[in-house]
């Protein structure tokens, strides 16, 4: 009874953590959470139901956040069971410290950022909550209704037993197919963000054979957001995803970049799952990728988050492909 309580409470904190930032209109101001945009500047929480806030430093929400993980991880026995693993086993220890060292990195907001930070990581962590609540409900659904359990039993049949090549395929032509619908019928083919456009641009001056061009006559007309416009005309930004940009234009389809990019990522996430741990988990990297809005959305547009992303799952791979072989300086790449 006790434990059902538990259950309970967990899913009912998780709902108010939902509360507490959703529904916005805009992700970057979230409803109910007011701040300046500093990690170490204050915070006001809005209780909508009761009517009430309470102010206080950034710093102590992310300690907060930080109570609550533990307390998850703390109540869930596969989480314990999964700590103790962990600490039997120092090299997989190492290969999770280190990507989440590097996770809580990027979660260091920069000025005006903590908003989008607090959202993101409350919702996750409610989400988390929600789903450990209501989890023996769902194994109790699914022992009640023979049809959705047979179903669901084929479901996890299949993907997982799905030749290696077979699944590999299918993890590259799911998103792909996705993204590409997404990139037409949604953003039409076009850049939207000024990001996209200044980069579009300067792709276009290397397909050239340019580095740069000279500023137009009258260059004050043609003055644009994140373009160097000094006598040089050119995009701000590196020039390795305008780099592959150029690639598409060659091929007379810019737009194909980001959705070829992101699909070899999701592949890259089978492959670093296997490699790390085991098939099942490389899987699951997979799928978890293919359901990404995040990735879904940047990957059908011309923004450099996909080559970023496809550059770093493939540094990782062959990362964790070196320490397995004991730090050789080369990999067969048949094995």
């Amino acid at each position: 009874m006790i434990i059902k309580f538990l259950r309970l409470l967990f899913f009912f904190i998780g709902l108010l953590l939902f509360v507490l930032v959703l529904p916005h209109s805009d992700p970057w101001h979230p409803t109910n959470i007011e701040t300046s945009g500093l990690v170490y500047q204050n915070v006001t929480v809005k209780f909508p139901i009761i009517h009430r806030s309470t102010t206080l430093s950034g710093g102590y929400v992310f300690l907060f956040a930080l109570f609550l993980l533990i307390l998850l991880a703390v109540a869930s026995s596969s989480a314990r069971k999964n700590i103790i693993n962990l600490i039997r086993s120092p090299r997989q220890l190492v290969s999770i410290i280190i990507p989440l060292v590097l996770f809580i990195f990027t979660l260091y907001p920069t000025t005006d950022g903590l908003p989008i930070i607090l959202y993101l990581t409350f919702s996750g962590i409610g989400l988390l909550f929600m789903l450990f609540g209501i989890y023996p409900a769902l194994l109790w659904l699914n022992s009640r209704i023979p049809y959705v359990s047979g179903i669901w039993k084929t479901i996890c049949d299949v993907f997982y037993n799905l030749r290696p090549s077979y699944f590999m395929i299918l993890a590259f032509a799911s998103p792909f197919v996705i993204t590409n619908i997404c990139s037409y019928f949604i953003f039409g083919h076009v850049p939207h963000v000024q990001d996209n456009i200044d980069q579009v641009f300067h792709a276009k001056i290397f397909l050239n054979g340019h580095l740069t061009v000279p500023s137009h006559q009258y260059k004050e007309f043609f003055d644009f957001t994140h373009n160097i416009n000094n006598g040089k005309w050119y995009s701000e930004y590196p020039p390795g995803h305008t780099f592959t940009l150029m690639l598409g234009l060659l091929l007379g389809a810019p737009w194909i970049v980001n959705p070829l990019l992101g699909s070899l990522s999701i592949v890259l996430f089978y492959l670093i799952g296997r490699e790390v741990f085991d098939e099942k988990i490389g899987r699951l990297s997979a799928l978890l990728g293919i359901i990404s809005p995040f990735i879904i959305f940047m990957s059908s547009e011309f923004f450099s988050h996909a080559t970023a992303l496809f550059c770093i799952s493939l540094f990782a791979l062959f990362f964790v492909k070196t320490v397995n072989s004991k730090f050789k300086f080369y990999y067969p790449l048949n094995s």
